[in-house]
């Protein structure tokens, strides 16, 4: 996407470390987890003792940009992209110091990319789009077999779409990841019948009190089935059972 070098890249890095060491050295803070990434690890806000938000603190800085892909809150992702543009206005942090940079990130890490990561064997997964040409989705050699449940069991060879919200069992052969930049649907209803179906959702849930009227029980599988309680997380890609004891659409 951007020519720049490894070693520029890696000064940068070391720039933005030091803000952030001379920034936490000596005060205490607290964190509060919002979510994971892609790759599991922990997506977080970090308050410093004044209860500034260092993540705030470090894109107004010009040492962070806002990856918005992963910031659920309309109202924190407007902050954050704000903060952002102001930075990079006035040149702050890397704006000066290395702009090829940190312009790279902020138009890489932007990109409305569908990302599901996946291990040897079976996972269960779902989708935050529809994927019209699942034929080229999952036309790769490391995949065995997928299975979508419509009322009815649909394997790999019968499958012609996957749309926004479903869920989807899926063996591969390998630890691997599938990657998709068709543009996120903007209808966001998601509808829950009677019965048992398989289901995703498009972003990470803190807490799953919006299902709370709506279904008897949901189920994950993660190398074991776990029945989630409403105080649970969900998070996006991620696929699960519900058994709807009423038909509800809720909006997210």
């Amino acid at each position: 996407m951007c020519q720049v070098s490894e070693n520029f890249m890696l000064e940068a890095g070391k720039i933005s470390t030091e803000f952030v060491k001379n920034k936490m050295s000596f005060q205490s803070y607290n964190i509060e987890i919002k979510g994971q990434d892609y790759y599991g690890r922990d997506e977080c806000i970090i308050y410093l003792e004044d209860n500034l938000s260092l993540n705030e603190l470090l894109i107004e800085s010009g040492y962070a940009i806002a990856w918005s892909k992963y910031i659920d809150e309309e109202n924190l992702k407007k902050i954050y992209l704000n903060k952002e543009i102001k930075a990079k206005e006035s040149k702050n942090g890397l704006w000066s110091e290395a702009e090829s940079v940190i312009d790279c990130l902020s138009k890489k890490t932007n990109i409305d990319t569908l990302e599901i990561n996946l291990k040897e064997g079976w996972n269960l997964k779902g989708v935050d789009r529809d994927i019209k040409n699942v034929e080229k989705f999952f036309n790769k050699s490391y995949i065995e077999n997928i299975f979508v449940y419509r009322d009815k069991w649909i394997n790999k060879n019968e499958l012609k779409n996957l749309n926004k919200f479903d869920g989807f069992w899926i063996k591969v052969n390998t630890k691997c990841n599938l990657k998709n930049d068709n543009k996120n649907n903007s209808i966001n209803e998601f509808k829950i019948k009677i019965g048992w179906q398989l289901k995703s959702v498009d972003k990470n849930l803190n807490d799953l009190k919006i299902f709370k009227d709506c279904i008897n029980s949901i189920w994950i599988y993660q190398d074991s089935w776990q029945l989630l309680n409403f105080e649970n997380r969900l998070f996006k890609t991620e696929g699960f059972w519900i058994d709807g004891k009423q038909e509800c659409v809720i909006n997210f």
